[in-house]
């Protein structure tokens, strides 16, 4: 059966379809645009315009739902709408305009899904699941294939940069002041006590992006797998601003050159709050786990 599921995140707005059979998920079609909904919140409240952007993509990316004439399809939102004031005012202004139902999951619902969906590409008992998305970062830990913590912080890549970043890239002042958040976040987390040195297994935007990122800044064999010093290295690059690691962003993910910086500084605050053998990187994720889950719900 064709599936499809309309992801809302605080950068981007993803149309993803499927063919689901005999369990898996074959990926038929992907589309995204970047809509940037986190620069639209003023004082904790999402902009008219921002939720005239949201309903015109969501309008278009309806329309191919219908012409594809998939059996189900979801929408589901996360940090972007869920952090919110006027959520509930979003929602219904959606469902007057389009009939559409968005499906708002909760951050440690975000980190369960984005299990799910890394599990189906890793076998793994012990590790460290990560995903930056731009309004938020949810971290979940597992231990002896249990889900031991799962929760989200609630900072991504675009949210800071909206918050701290006058410019397109962070100036060392307004550096310093998202370290500080970032550390600040992660001591207020109530993390099991765990081993150092377990695997991370990493998804999202940011992550990807900074696996094909190294691949080709630092000729390596491929983009699945990085190890915490070459995550600091990069992250040192951006920071710094060197101009030979800005024009690869550029070249391999020019979308990201203005959310880049934070994100890897999220990465690499979790690296160090953590100390990950280290971190490999999965195609799969929120999106797919989700649909799992909603196709395990139909086929029982």
């Amino acid at each position: 059966m064709k599936c499809s599921v309309m992801d809302i995140g605080s950068n981007s707005i993803r149309l993803h379809v499927y063919e689901y059979e005999g369990g898996e998920l074959r990926l038929l079609l992907k589309k995204k645009r970047v809509a940037g909904l986190a620069s639209y919140i003023k004082d904790g409240y999402m902009t008219n315009r921002g939720i005239r952007q949201l309903i015109s993509v969501l309008k278009s990316y309806g329309e191919v739902v219908r012409d594809l004439d998939i059996e189900h399809s979801y929408v589901m939102a996360t940090a972007s709408i869920r952090n919110a004031e006027n959520r509930e005012e979003i929602l219904a202004r959606v469902y007057d305009a389009l009939g559409i139902k968005i499906d708002l999951i909760s951050g440690r619902e975000e980190a369960m899904y984005g299990y799910t969906g890394i599990a189906r590409d890793y076998d793994f008992q012990d590790g460290i699941i990560l995903d930056i998305g731009g309004g938020s970062t949810e971290i979940t830990i597992v231990q002896e294939e249990k889900v031991v913590y799962a929760s989200s912080i609630g900072e991504g890549s675009l949210s800071l940069r909206t918050k701290y970043v006058e410019g397109i890239l962070p100036k060392k002042s307004e550096i310093k002041k998202i370290q500080k958040k970032l550390k600040k976040l992660l001591q207020e987390q109530t993390f099991p006590l765990i081993p150092k040195h377990m695997n991370c297994y990493g998804m999202g935007g940011t992550i990807r992006s900074a696996g094909n990122i190294s691949q080709e800044l630092y000729d390596l064999p491929g983009n699945h797998q990085l190890q915490p010093k070459m995550i600091k290295k990069l992250w040192k690059s951006l920071v710094q601003q060197d101009r030979e690691t800005l024009e690869m962003v550029l070249h391999v993910s020019p979308a990201r050159i203005h959310t880049m910086t934070t994100g890897m500084m999220i990465l690499h605050e979790i690296m160090e709050f953590f100390e990950p053998k280290e971190l490999f990187i999965s195609e799969l994720g929120l999106r797919e786990g989700y649909l799992f889950t909603q196709m395990e719900k139909i086929r029982s």
